[in-house]
Formats: structure tokens, sequence, C-alpha cells
């Protein structure tokens, strides 16, 4: 099990810096409703990741299961591998995206739109940028095959689980708790950071999914 803990937790890390993730977050935290829309936000999001961890701890549980060359045993690995390539690629179309240092760079039209979200709807929205965005899917559900593929069950896969939540989560949990601590004596903080990621978005998601392909290579032939 801690095995696994420590070949998830650089996933789960990659999905905690997820740039627009946390710039909605804190657009949310300077709306009408920041504590209920950014709370339930972030309960949505970490929803959304647990969902596409489950479907691929599903998939790879669902495998046939024997022998040494039972396809189970080699379409997990294969599968891990086929996750980094995909998140390879997806890192070198991000990184040609990234904005030149004389660019204007504006948030992204959907972003407006959050301001006076319900805590039904944030709640909703979580789950939906979550579930939907490729590198979460990708890392996500390369979670759910690593436990399967170890063959954790029952408590040590409900564990793991949980450990991969928590800090996927933690980028977005960590601005909430700091408004619920200190109000708007941080809205200037929160307005350059939500700044810095929109500018930087590209080159840093390039980066993280370009990281994140060679761990999921390596770990799937490790794995074969």
């Amino acid at each position: 099990m801690l095995i696994v803990i420590g070949e998830t937790l650089p996933l789960a890390v990659a999905i905690a810096f997820s740039p627009l993730g946390i710039v909605a977050v804190i657009v949310m935290l300077l709306s009408r409703y920041p504590r209920a829309s950014s709370a339930s936000f972030v309960v949505g999001w970490a929803s959304g990741i647990t969902l596409v961890a489950i479907a691929g701890y599903a998939l790879a549980a669902l495998m046939p299961d024997g022998g040494e060359d039972a396809p189970r045993r080699i379409a997990a690995p294969l599968t891990l591998i086929v996750l980094g390539v995909i998140s390879i690629a997806l890192a070198a179309r991000q990184w040609r995206a990234r904005p030149a240092a004389d660019d204007e760079v504006e948030l992204p039209a959907w972003m407006s739109r959050i301001d006076g979200l319900t805590a039904l709807r944030s709640f909703a929205f979580g789950v939906l940028l979550a579930a939907t965005k490729p590198k979460n899917i990708i890392l996500a559900f390369g979670s759910g095959v690593a436990a399967a593929a170890a063959g954790l069950v029952g408590a040590q896969a409900i564990i793991v689980l949980g450990v991969f939540l928590a800090v996927a989560s933690i980028s977005m949990s960590a601005p909430v708790i700091a408004y619920l601590i200190a109000g708007d004596r941080i809205r200037g903080a929160l307005l350059a950071l939500r700044e810095w990621l929109v500018r930087h978005n590209s080159a840093m998601l390039g980066l993280i999914l370009l990281l994140l392909g060679v761990v999921l290579v390596g770990n799937g032939i490790a794995a074969l």
C-alpha cells in the first residue's frame, strides 16, 4: 500500500497544480458569496477527481485475473504507458501555447460567469471542471489503475484514494482556509496570485504534464 501511495503522490501533486482550478477558487473568493461558493467548489472538485479515479480502478479491476501472462497483468501497465505518452503529447501542446512575455493575457470568458454562483452550482461546476480536464483524467485515472494493478482492495484502496484526494485538493482548499481565517485582508494577495496563474498557466501545465508523463511511462514499464 505504501508503495502505491508513493507512486500516486506525484500524480496527485500534478492535479493540485491546476492553475485554472485555483483561479476559479480565487474568483469565487472575490465574488458575492465567497464562503459558500468556494467551499462547495472544493467539494465538487474532490468529487470529480474521485469519480475518475474510481473509474480507472474499476476498469483495471474488471480485467481477467490469472497467471503471470493474464490480460489484466499486462493491460494495467500498458494503460499507464499509454496515459504517459498522451500526457507528454499534451505537454508539448501546452508549452507551444504559452503566451509571449509582452502578450496581454485575460481571464477565460467562462470565468466571468462564476461570480454569483450558488453553492449547488459551484459544486456542479467543481465536479465538471475536475472530471473533464484532460490532465486530471489522465492522472486520476492512472492512480486508480495503479491501485488496482497492485491488487489493493477494501480499506487499503480507500486509504490510497483518500491520501490521493487530500493532496490533489490541497491547492484548492488552501485559499479557502486562508480566506476563512483572514477574510478580506488577503484580497490583494489573491488578486496578484490570480494574475500570475493566468499568465503562466500554459507553461506550468506543460512542465507538469511532461514530468508526470515520464513518471507514468516509468511506472508502466516497471510493472510489466
